[in-house]
């Protein structure tokens, strides 16, 4: 019920004094509320409710801060399994290349495989070698240890191994096993390949 409906059942003879208070009521911005249907809030009630809202409002949501969290670490889990997934196919592919050259021998293979640079293997989305940034890779290895290329010539001693192969009037090092050959770096098989190739070949035959 409004106020002029209230002031007219209140005062159904006196339609002058009901605008009166009409009019002075909405000149004045004054506004009533009927207490019995629940339309009204105290001021202290108000500011409280208030309050309440506006910091649930600007209070950080914890279950959005779990859902991005979560999103963070499924992108990173992403990233760590291409990662993994992107050196197993590096592998692979240069396993596949170097068994291509048609080389024999177990020690030039891995020599190879230690002068590849992987991280100038580009891969596609379906962990594809790009172009031919292995194969260059290749061609410039055996330009330039073209020896570990060459067909080994083997020396025929018997059934063991020489006190001393001669090349050229100098004594090669000999090499008792083949842990003794595994043992070597890279640089060291590199700077004897002849040698070694060739007692490779005595060793695994004894």
């Amino acid at each position: 019920m409004t106020l002029k409906e209230l002031l007219e059942k209140a005062l159904p003879e006196n339609d002058e004094a009901v605008k009166n208070v009409c009019d002075y009521v909405k000149k004045n911005s004054i506004k009533f509320a009927d207490l019995g249907e629940g339309q009204y809030v105290g001021k202290g009630k108000y500011d409280e409710i208030e309050k309440k809202y506006n910091d649930l409002k600007d209070a950080e949501n914890p279950y959005e801060k779990k859902y991005n969290d979560l999103v963070e670490s499924s992108k990173q889990d992403l990233v760590d399994e291409r990662t993994k997934l992107s050196g197993v196919a590096k592998k692979l592919a240069v396993n596949a290349a170097i068994n291509n050259l048609g080389i024999n021998n177990e020690l030039s293979k891995q020599g190879i495989k230690a002068l590849i640079n992987y991280d100038g293997i580009e891969l596609d989305d379906d962990y594809n070698i790009k172009g031919d940034c292995l194969t260059s890779q290749l061609d410039s290895i055996k330009e330039q240890y073209k020896d570990a290329f060459a067909s080994p010539q083997p020396i025929s001693t018997g059934s063991s191994v020489p006190g001393s192969i001669k090349n050229g009037g100098v004594a090669n090092k000999q090499y008792k096993s083949l842990d003794d050959i595994r043992a070597l770096s890279l640089e060291q098989v590199m700077s004897d390949y002849d040698n070694i190739t060739a007692q490779l070949a005595i060793l695994t035959n004894s």
